[in-house]
């Protein structure tokens, strides 16, 4: 029963007992909110608990899924992607990325130690 409801039936009893007496009761309410016992308190407490935490279990679940089919969508689309760039690729291409690569990560000094048959770079065909 609702706080509001309860007041009005409590005021419909007492205007009725009370207008034997000649008082008119006009206007009935509450000092402070009514406290429920402890023990109510605490399974009402435990039951909004354990309802927020099914609903988070629940969006952790269809963000997951969701996740997974993106990843499922992704990993579909990226032969696709891939064909035009794999098309593209020729051994000339492969040999000026790595040099780039080598270029970036090169400070300029030759290895102190280099192995038989090893060349310090890449080694390039002549025409």
């Amino acid at each position: 029963m609702r706080q509001s409801e309860l007041i009005d039936k409590v005021l419909a009893e007492v205007k009725q007992t009370m207008s034997s007496f000649g008082v008119n009761v006009i206007q009935l309410g509450f000092a402070a909110p009514p406290r429920p016992p402890e023990t109510v308190k605490e399974a009402i407490e435990a039951k909004i608990a354990a309802t927020q935490y099914a609903e988070l279990a629940e969006n952790e679940k269809r963000k997951a899924i969701a996740e997974a089919a993106i990843a499922v969508e992704i990993a579909r689309g990226q032969p696709q992607a891939n064909d035009p760039l794999t098309k593209s690729l020729t051994p000339t291409l492969v040999q000026w990325k790595q040099l780039e690569i080598l270029e970036q990560k090169w400070n300029g000094q030759f290895p102190q130690v280099v192995g038989n048959d090893v060349v310090p770079l890449v080694p390039m065909q002549t025409r």
